[in-house]
């Protein structure tokens, strides 16, 4: 990511229990290093959209929190 950062318009966030394929968990209690992702991109002063791909089958509830997660975490980066 750090090679083409100056390149990034969105960051479309999506977490998974699979490192061999996406199989959509809530966002937050997968695989993905968002709080490593989160400090590069603030580092190089990303100020684009977060778009939350919430894929785990919880609807609405899956959605909150994935939308808590990503700003609770984006805050404290």
């Amino acid at each position: 990511m750090e090679k083409v950062i100056d390149q990034i318009g969105w960051i479309h966030i999506a977490d998974t229990d699979n490192k061999n394929k996406l199989n959509h968990v809530v966002i937050g209690t997968g695989l993905v290093p968002f709080k490593d992702v989160f400090i590069m991109l603030k580092k190089h002063g990303y100020d684009g959209w977060l778009s939350v791909e919430e894929g785990s089958g919880l609807e609405e509830k899956g959605i909150a929190l994935a939308a808590d997660f990503v700003r609770q975490n984006w805050n404290k980066i």
